[in-house]
């Protein structure tokens, strides 16, 4: 008995090896049909772009469905107004990031914040205003928590959201005294990264909502 217990340990062991290596070549063929999407999202001319982009997608995701392929297939079809796929790819990404997050939040609440950000926008598109602004606020909450630990990197995340949420209160949700209040906010952000171009877009933007609201 103590020998066949020997044995099934061993082959146990070695099935976990063969499950390992074959867990990598699955990840590796995903990063290569992920790079074949990235590229066919580029080929503007070709007139089965989208059809292409999503075939190679679809076969990154078949060979293992990480949140980068997750993430930026959900992107690829927001862009292309495919709202409720992508939001299901958003859902799936937000799960896995948040359970990455658990372990290892410094390394994965930035992927939690900008999911939460993706999707909000999304809703928003599909007039899920609810669940827009808790998805919104979330994120803002994430930024703002990290940004107290290292400005310097995640203050403009601050800002793009802030900015993201000035707009909903102008468009959406009707809200001159939070958007104006938002709006400033993105400025003050912006005097401290003078020369950063996106940072100087998002003040831009925010000087048109406070235009917009008469300020």
């Amino acid at each position: 008995m103590a020998q066949d217990l020997s044995r099934l340990l061993e082959r146990d062991q070695q099935l976990d090896q063969e499950k390992a290596e074959i867990a990598r070549s699955r990840h590796q063929i995903a990063d290569e049909y992920l790079v074949k999407a990235r590229l066919w999202t580029t080929f503007y001319d070709q007139p089965q772009r989208f059809e292409q982009a999503c075939e190679y997608f679809d076969t990154a995701l078949e060979a293992a469905r990480t949140p980068t392929a997750l993430f930026e297939y959900a992107v690829f079809l927001q862009n292309h107004n495919c709202f409720e796929p992508a939001t299901v790819l958003y859902s799936e990404v937000l799960t896995s990031h948040r359970q990455l997050a658990q372990e290892n939040p410094r390394a994965y609440l930035p992927d939690v914040a900008m999911t939460l950000n993706n999707l909000a926008i999304l809703q928003a598109d599909q007039n899920q205003l609810s669940a827009a602004q808790a998805s919104y606020e979330e994120a803002l909450g994430i930024r703002r928590q990290l940004a107290q630990e290292n400005p310097r990197a995640y203050l403009p995340d601050v800002a793009m959201t802030l900015l993201n949420l000035s707009i909903f209160y102008l468009q959406a949700v009707p809200e001159r005294q939070t958007s104006t209040a938002l709006a400033r906010e993105v400025l003050a952000i912006s005097q401290e990264f003078p020369g950063i171009p996106r940072v100087a877009a998002y003040a831009a933007t925010a000087r048109r909502v406070l235009a917009a609201h008469g300020d």
